[in-house]
């Protein structure tokens, strides 16, 4: 069947290719002001075009990001080659080219700086609901760390929202609907108020019903923002902005997947039950949860129902009963069933920024200010519950100041600034009720960092075709966690991988049992910097070589290791990143075919990853470790054609190689039938090489390719038809490196027809996106050392289809 898919997929490709060949043999009079239309960006800290800039660098049009239905971040992954998104509870993990963040908890760093007007973004799960009334979206691919500095290894995302204009009053209203109770309406309005103050309003608000069984894997969410501009001379302007997002619903799916092992088999089996068969079954549904218990009985993690009486573990009133599950009689199983009337996503994300930008004359003074508060209370299931215990919330307060020069002086453009950030988190978090032995587990944490930096970078003109670039950044990072493990009635238990029972201190000893601690404090300074040159062979021609380094901060697990000293907190860390970039950027046939190349090679050290371990108090916990070195080279090529007046062809492919030269970590319980990486014995921990591996979430090759035909009707109307296809090849998702982690490769096809009336005031789109129904997996989770062979998946979304209407006014 899916054969079938990708050949439907691969003639459309071919269909349209054959007629961009017969549109481009048009006469150079039918295609008379058909150029390429010029792209601006600011990601240098200054204007300039794309066609001028040797930064790695692909930029999004509000237009292609409606087109495509980019209503969160984790849908640009369709547009961009070589970018990988996808989510682990409710935080947004993003990849570039294998370098990105599997954290899904308030203590890990993202790799990929996201900024929102450029504010930066320091929680991946409070980056949704930025994405309407945008201008632009730029993606930078490599390290970032000369302007954009701390977080920014694998590249950057800048958000750049419409910004308010002076003596003009405009509106927009979008309204849609479509499959899965899709309904989503986003307005903007522009009030000027006399000649030198204005604001801009705008709204998004989207209810969609779940892509996964028990209505997981939906969208609820609203988000506003409110910006004014004061431009009283021509030399100063300041802009002030407010913006809420409110993230609802039951929240993402973690959808139950194979393959299975013959052992979780032959239970099922022998019990009559069928193993779940269907891609989107989210792990909570009674379906899934038979899988689960199938692997606790397979993996032995059942314990004598003596162990613990089938009232001990209480919290609350709230009693946690034995569950037999497929554990022999007499015995109960690890797990309890998850109960999914507990799901929910109840996040609140309040941002206040401001730019100021003043012409002294010699230069422009450009400042920063911004306050970015979440606050986060939500239930997932990967296999237990995971939710805030006690109902407090994870909590984020991120505060950022970043004032900077930038000018021209002779032969030179620059920028030089300082930057200041701090932010303070805590959250408690835990495993309420599912995990039997346990009780009810919670983490009490809280965490500050505080980052300084002083950047600076110049382009120097040797000549009118030739161009010398070189930059640094000198940075600070200060870190402190202090933390507390709390569980409710632990009772001994011996799982298979442990020399002895874990009894410890609190055993039954009442409601509420310190059993560990973590306390830890570090100081990191670090140098960054950038060199290059760019060469005009031609006005339309030109070729570039950079070299850049990029760092990513260390910090803290939420535990103590075992063997480690007592109390103290599990550090790891800071990743570094260098690139060397070669590139060309084009302009044939009076600006009507555009040709960007880049060659890449980049060689990683100490890698963040996430690992399975045990704590000093016996716990099993998952961690972050460093995996020593890596390398990942490739090519990217875009091209954007525009055949005639009415005809558009862009192509986007990347060829990507990555290999974890050095990656080893220690580890216990695991079996080659959990791991694909070499084991060695130990006592009690393996040690586990991944060596020779690839990075994660890194395709061999990736892709998009459309093309858009616009017939032009006698009324002065227009129809607009357009096609696009997005393809990847297989990934690993996990360091496991099994099958169960695996990504498969595929191929996916959207189509849309546009309506605009002759005026160009409002048009009418109809569209299906992924037509060929491919299942597309984005990420995955699994607790291999509890439920073993056992994986779930997080999956892009399946065919849609729906309407919607646009007008101006």
């Amino acid at each position: 069947m899916n054969s079938v898919k990708r050949a439907l997929v691969y003639g459309a490709l071919l269909n349209s290719v054959v007629a961009a060949s017969a549109a481009f043999a048009q006469t150079a009079a039918d295609a008379a002001n058909t150029g390429v239309s010029e792209v601006v960006v600011t990601a240098e800290r200054r204007t300039q075009s794309v066609q001028r800039s040797s930064l790695a660098i692909s930029v999004i049009s509000p237009e292609a990001a409606q087109q495509a239905g980019v209503v969160q971040v984790r849908d640009l992954t369709k547009l961009e080659p070589g970018v990988s998104i996808g989510q682990g509870g409710p935080a947004t993990q993003i990849y570039i080219r294998g370098v990105g963040d599997f954290g899904s908890t308030p203590l890990t760093n993202p790799a990929v700086a996201v900024n929102v007007d450029g504010i930066y973004v320091a929680r991946a799960n409070s980056i949704e609901g930025n994405m309407h009334d945008i201008e632009r979206i730029e993606v930078l691919k490599g390290p970032q760390g000369t302007l954009y500095g701390r977080n920014a290894t694998g590249g950057a995302i800048n958000i750049i929202s419409m910004k308010p204009k002076l003596g003009v009053q405009v509106g927009r209203l979008q309204a849609e609907v479509g499959s899965y109770k899709l309904g989503r309406m986003e307005a903007a309005y522009n009030l000027p108020v006399g000649d030198t103050l204005a604001f801009r309003g705008a709204v998004q608000l989207v209810s969609r019903g779940g892509y996964g069984s028990l209505g997981f894997d939906d969208d609820k969410h609203e988000s506003y923002r409110l910006q004014g501009l004061w431009e009283p001379n021509d030399d100063l302007s300041i802009r002030l902005s407010a913006d809420r997002t409110h993230v609802g619903g039951r929240g993402p799916a973690h959808y139950i997947r194979g393959p299975y092992s013959a052992g979780v088999l032959a239970i099922l089996n022998a019990a009559g039950v069928a193993p779940v068969t269907e891609d989107r079954i989210s792990t909570p549904d009674p379906r899934a949860q038979q899988m689960i218990l199938a692997a606790v009985a397979y993996g032995g993690l059942c314990y004598p129902n003596g162990v613990i009486p089938a009232a001990s573990a209480t919290r609350n009133g709230v009693v946690a009963t034995s569950v037999q599950g497929f554990c022999p009689t007499g015995f109960s199983s690890l797990i309890a069933p998850s109960d999914p009337s507990q799901a929910r996503m109840n996040n609140n994300f309040n941002n206040l920024s401001a730019e100021v930008n003043w012409d002294l004359g010699f230069a422009t003074l450009t400042v920063l200010p911004g306050y970015r508060q979440a606050r986060n209370d939500y239930t997932t299931f990967p296999f237990v519950t995971y939710d805030d215990a006690k109902g407090e919330k994870e909590k984020s307060d991120a505060y950022s100041f970043e004032a900077r020069l930038g000018g021209e002086t002779g032969a030179a453009n620059w920028v030089a600034g300082l930057y200041y950030f701090r932010e303070d988190q805590s959250s408690h978090s835990g495993s309420p009720n599912t995990v039997q032995f346990q009780g009810v587990r919670t983490d009490i944490t809280k965490l500050k960092t505080e980052s300084s930096a002083i950047f600076g970078q110049v382009t120097f003109n040797l000549s009118e075709t030739l161009r010398l670039i070189a930059g640094g950044r000198y940075a600070t990072d200060r870190r402190r966690i202090n933390g507390v493990g709390e569980v409710y009635d632990t009772a001994p238990l011996s799982l298979p991988f442990q020399a002895a029972p874990v009894a410890g201190p609190c055993y039954l000893t009442g409601p509420v049992c310190i059993v560990s601690r973590y306390t830890g404090r570090n100081k990191d300074s670090n140098v960054t910097y950038k060199f290059g040159a760019e060469y005009d062979l031609t006005p339309q021609n030109m070729l570039f070589v950079t070299y850049g380094t990029g760092q990513k901060a260390g910090g803290f697990n939420a535990f103590a290791l075992a063997g480690a000293t007592a109390n103290a907190a599990s550090a790891y860390d800071p990743e570094k990143l260098a690139a060397l970039e070669v590139g060309s950027r084009n302009r044939f046939l009076n600006s009507r075919l555009q040709v960007n190349l880049e060659a890449f090679h980049w060689k990683y050290k100490d890698a963040q990853q996430i690992f399975a371990t045990q704590d000093v108090a016996g716990n099993f916990v998952f961690g972050y470790t460093n995996a020593g070195r890596g390398t990942m080279y490739g090519v990217d090529v875009d091209v954007v054609a525009r055949l005639t007046a009415n005809d558009t062809l862009q192509a986007g492919v990347e060829l990507l190689r990555t290999k974890f030269n050095q990656f080893s970590y220690e580890t216990l319980g695991q079996t080659p039938e959990k791991t694909g990486c070499s084991i060695t014995p130990g006592a009690p921990f393996q040690t586990i090489d991944c060596s020779g591996k690839p990075l994660l979430r890194a395709p061999r090759y990736s892709g998009t390719v459309a093309y858009t035909h616009t017939f032009n009707l006698a009324s002065g109307a227009a129809v607009e038809a357009s096609g696009t296809a997005q393809f990847a090849g297989s990934n690993f998702l996990r360091v496991d490196y099994t099958e169960g982690v695996r990504s498969p490769s595929y191929v996916a096809g959207d189509v849309s027809l546009t309506y605009r009336n002759p005026e160009r005031t409002w048009s009418l789109s109809a569209y299906g996106r992924n037509i060929t129904n491919e299942v597309i997996h984005t990420g995955s989770d699994g607790n291999i050392t509890i439920t073993p062979t056992l994986y779930t998946t997080n999956l892009a979304p399946p065919r849609t289809f729906g309407v919607r209407f646009n007008v101006d006014f």
